[in-house]
């Protein structure tokens, strides 16, 4: 593979190089996530050739990202980052090899950089449980799918059993395939090709999520088949059920917010290596941003002692 540096540009290098021989199994979405960052890299900054990309490039193309408006909305700092981060490993392979980057191709003397936005981290947000059972309960308006001998209510029903006490994610429960499931044992397979790092995973099911599966066996070899091109039906269907059962708009839950429920209530009662393995994490910390302690943190704090003035004295002041 040769590759000439003169007037070579970044676009010219990921669709000459990148892509066919450093992403050679990505997944479409992959592909998809670096080809709109490219795009809005070409957009923003002209293209330059390779040799002429400095951080100050780098600089103003977040810049320009975070001023970009999508549905009369800016894009978000996480979103920002991410498009800076995909050309960022793009320059990553035309820079020099190193002890993490050892295929590297070594076209340019240094990578450049620019430094990522600060991103809020705010609480996660579970689902409670009694609202849960009111979202599971209004499933009977949901009009789709359409499945021959699964209504849609059922379909719905599983869906969040399913999410909320088994924690994968939403890509991961339409890959799911009846092969997957050993329901004699209790146990669902989350195939590596699925699995964000890569790693098959053994999960056991409760009792009332396996006979939540049952009830909607289909001849169709997924588990939650989806005979629609696209997941705009998805959505508006989860959104119909939270009305109907009186969840505000503005205050709808994602259909990523069961996982968090999930781990919520698997660090509540196993801890946080149980978390790690239910949501598929690859460390703890990353765990740690699904689950919201707030509960049982008030439980704790309700438990704990304090001097007995607090109540006496206090009291005898108020004239109690």
């Amino acid at each position: 593979m040769t590759l000439q540096r003169v007037l070579l540009r970044v676009g010219d290098f990921y669709y000459s190089t990148y892509e066919p021989h450093f992403l050679p199994q990505a997944a479409p979405k992959t592909l998809a996530a670096y080809r709109e960052a490219l795009t809005l890299w070409r957009s923003l900054t002209e293209d330059p050739p390779i040799d002429a990309v400095s951080n100050l490039t780098m600089a103003t193309f977040r810049a320009e990202l975070a001023k970009r408006a999508w549905r009369g909305k800016s894009l978000s700092p996480a979103t920002v980052n991410k498009h800076l981060a995909a050309i960022g490993a793009i320059l990553a392979k035309a820079g020099p090899a190193g002890p993490r980057n050892r295929d590297a191709l070594s076209l340019i003397a240094q990578v450049p950089w620019a430094k990522p936005l600060k991103l809020p981290r705010r609480r996660p947000r579970p689902s409670p449980q009694e609202l849960l059972g009111k979202i599971y309960a209004a499933c009977g308006v949901a009009v789709a799918p359409a499945i021959a001998g699964v209504t849609p209510a059922a379909w719905w029903r599983a869906w969040i059993v399913v999410a909320s006490q088994v924690g994968i994610r939403r890509q991961a429960m339409l890959s799911l395939e009846w092969s997957d499931l050993d329901l004699a044992r209790r146990t669902l397979r989350v195939r590596a090709e699925e699995d964000k790092c890569g790693v098959e995973r053994l999960k056991p099911l409760k009792e009332v999520v396996v006979r939540h599966l049952v009830a909607i066996r289909s001849a169709d070899a997924r588990v939650f088949a989806w005979p629609y091109a696209t997941w705009r039906t998805l959505y508006r269907e989860w959104r119909r059920i939270q009305a109907a059962a009186g969840v505000r708009r503005g205050e709808w839950y994602k259909l990523h917010a069961l996982k968090a429920t999930c781990g919520t209530q698997v660090a509540r009662v196993g801890g946080a290596h149980a978390v790690r393995a239910m949501l598929d994490h690859s460390s703890i910390a990353t765990s740690e941003l699904y689950v919201d302690a707030t509960e049982w943190l008030r439980e704790a704090v309700e438990r704990a002692p304090h001097p007995v003035e607090f109540d006496q004295l206090f009291q005898r002041q108020q004239g109690g």
